[in-house]
Formats: C-alpha cells, sequence, structure tokens
C-alpha cells in the first residue's frame, strides 16, 4: 500500500498533509510550491490537472476533499470555506498533492518522486509549467514550510 491510498483514513490524511506543509523532517514532499486563486472554482480547475496527470503517469487519483472537510469539522478547526485536496500516487513513490487548506484563496502543491528521477522531475516540470500558465507560483522553502499568505488574501 503506498502512501496516496494511505489518505484514505482522515487523521492520517491530515497528519501527513501537514508534516510537509509545516516542512517537517518526514513530510512527504520532495518539492513544495504556492500560489494564489480565485477560490473554489481555481480549486476545481487543479483538481483536474492533478487528475489528468494521474492518468498521463500512472498514478492513481484520489479526491479527498470530502474526507478532508469533515475532518477539520469534526476536529473543530473548520475555516468557513470548502477545503478541497486531491492527490494522485503510485507504487513507486511518484506524486502529487494539491489542497486549498492554507486559505480559500490560496493553494500548496507538493510532489514526490518516484523510483525514477529523470521521470519525477519531467512530470514535475511539466506540472508547473501548467501552473504558471494560470497562476503566480512560488517555491516553498523546505527548511520552514507553508504559512498562510497576506497577498492571497486579497481578491485576484
Amino acid at each position: 500500500m503506498n502512501i496516496f491510498q494511505k489518505l484514505k483514513t482522515p487523521s492520517l490524511l491530515l497528519a501527513i498533509f501537514f508534516s510537509g506543509i509545516c516542512g517537517c523532517a518526514g513530510g512527504i514532499s520532495a518539492e513544495m510550491f504556492r500560489f494564489c486563486i480565485n477560490g473554489e472554482e481555481d480549486m476545481d480547475i487543479l483538481g483536474r490537472m492533478v487528475n489528468e496527470t494521474a492518468a498521463l503517469s500512472g498514478m492513481e487519483f484520489y479526491d479527498k476533499s470530502q474526507v478532508h472537510d469533515r475532518a477539520a469539522r469534526d476536529l473543530g478547526d473548520h475555516p468557513g470555506y470548502k477545503m478541497k485536496i486531491y492527490a494522485a500516487g503510485r507504487a513507486d513513490g511518484l506524486g502529487v498533492i494539491a489542497t486549498n487548506s492554507l486559505g480559500a484563496r490560496e493553494a500548496t502543491i507538493g510532489f514526490t518522486r518516484g523510483s525514477n528521477s529523470e521521470e519525477s522531475q519531467a512530470m514535475i516540470d511539466k506540472f508547473l509549467h501548467s501552473l504558471d500558465a494560470r497562476w503566480k507560483v512560488r517555491g516553498v522553502p523546505a527548511d520552514h514550510g507553508a504559512l498562510p499568505s497576506a497577498q492571497c488574501d486579497v481578491p485576484k
């Protein structure tokens, strides 16, 4: 069972996600990026992008939005907007996970590398190129992770 199949458990989902977002040791992201979005519609576009990449790269796609949103409500830590999380992964570790957990107008995306580093880098580069065509994408330093950005609070 790979890490993305394990995302079916809400508590594990949140633990893995937040360890990656905070840049903590043991986080699953090999590379992480963030960008401002226009809300739910842009997250739906991002979800379709993850799904398309999954199909092209032999990964299994997971839409864990309902689980993620419900878990935040159950923990009493819901931000008041529809939380979304999309993931795709393969047994060799190649994967991508995207969420709007930092804010209604902010997306974070992380990539994990598979056993073939050239293939992994090609997938990441192609995905980032697609993101750059729509949004202003910024890298997240691995040493401190992603925190909510005030610049995404203002509608584009």
